[in-house]
Order: C-alpha cells, then structure tokens, then sequence
C-alpha cells in the first residue's frame, strides 16, 4: 500500500514541503516518461476534475487576453510585471535560476498545454501508459 494512503487511513494529516538542500529525485528520465506519468495524475490536482483542470490551463495560457481586450495597455503590463513577480518568487523559493525560469515560462506554459492533452485522451480511452505499463 503506498505511503500516503497508509497516511489518509490513520487520519494522519499530510503537508508538502520543499525538500531540504541536497536532496534529489529522479522521477523520470526524458519528457515522454514525465509527460505520461504526469498527466496520469494531472486531474487529480483540481478534485479529479478535468474541465476544472483545462479551465486552469486556459486562464494560464490565455489570462492575458481579456486584459488586452478590457482595459488600458497599462493594465497588461502591469498584468506581466504581477507575473514575472511571482514567477521570480517561486524560483527564489525552490532555489531555480530566475533568469532561466523567466526564459523557460513559455515553454513551460507549452508544456502545460500538452499535458493535459494527453490527461484528456488518457480519461477518454481510459488507456494510461506510466513506466511503461497500461494501468
């Protein structure tokens, strides 16, 4: 039984924490692996549900159109600077590069996109490929 319903059955409460300095995991070895042992999962971040799932990815990727479209261009630039403070925040937390973390964002959202596709086709043929293994 994994650890963290051993967990959940002792009423146990449960919290997540950036590991100490010096700790490491490798979880996956290329993006294909993380892609699908991700996306297995990936619904489960927003109470197993998929629609709230995309309507995360949608606000995340595209949040910066309504901006635009409703109100002054000073708005959306301060709409990016929220952004970019927040994105420098995180990599000051998890120790990242702030520099590459700002470079890799848009790739990063990209990547964003492609996960829940493939957590969508994977709920719908319900076929989940992790560690090489349907389950």
């Amino acid at each position: 039984m994994p650890l963290l319903n051993i967990i959940k059955k002792k009423k146990q409460k449960l919290r997540t924490a950036l590991a100490p300095e010096g700790l490491k995991c490798r979880m996956y070895n290329n993006y294909r692996e993380a892609l699908h042992g991700l996306a297995r999962s990936a619904r489960f971040f927003f109470g197993g549900s998929i629609v709230f799932g995309w309507v995360y990815v949608l606000f995340s990727l595209l949040g910066w159109l309504p901006v635009l479209l409703a109100f002054p261009l000073f708005d959306l630039v301060i709409y990016f600077l929220l952004l970019f403070t927040m994105r420098t925040f995180i990599s000051q937390i998890s120790g990242q590069s702030i520099i590459k973390n700002l470079i890799l964002m848009p790739l990063q959202q990209i990547g964003l996109l492609h996960l829940f596709i493939i957590a969508t086709k994977q709920l719908i043929v319900k076929k989940t490929l992790w560690r090489g293994r349907r389950i």
